[in-house]
């Protein structure tokens, strides 16, 4: 099943919550400079009940092509889990006999596309 819609997107400030039927999202701008910008989002996996959050530095490339590259090390927090032995998200669904391929189709692409370029038009706080 693959959601290339969303149900749901609200901006506000330097706030942008994105909801499809896979994930619920709040992300928020941290800190952006000219084409390099950092983003704290929290997702909400609806079939897994699974919160995480999550810091990402995003660079604007072109117009509306974002490059995402996890800060080293990557460190993400899912709620009540000791996330320690599993550095990435990929191998934390893994651990867990989930895929994070489907995960990726079904919520991360669409809000990829939608949200990381709205984050370059907001101002930064």
């Amino acid at each position: 099943m693959s959601n290339t819609f969303y149900k749901n997107i609200s901006c506000h400030s330097n706030n942008i919550v994105f909801e499809n039927e896979r994930a619920l999202s709040y992300t928020t701008l941290l800190k952006k400079s000219g084409k390099k910008a950092n983003k704290k989002f929290i997702v909400i996996d609806k079939y897994l009940d699974i919160t995480f959050s999550l810091e990402m530095p995003l660079e604007l490339r072109s117009e509306r092509c974002v490059h995402m590259y996890p800060s080293n090390p990557l460190t993400f927090r899912v709620m009540g889990v000791d996330t320690s032995v599993h550095n990435t998200m990929k191998k934390y669904y893994e651990s867990i006999g989930e895929s994070w391929e489907q995960f990726k189709t079904e919520f991360f692409t669409e809000y990829s596309r939608t949200v990381n370029p709205m984050l370059f038009q907001m101002e930064d706080k």
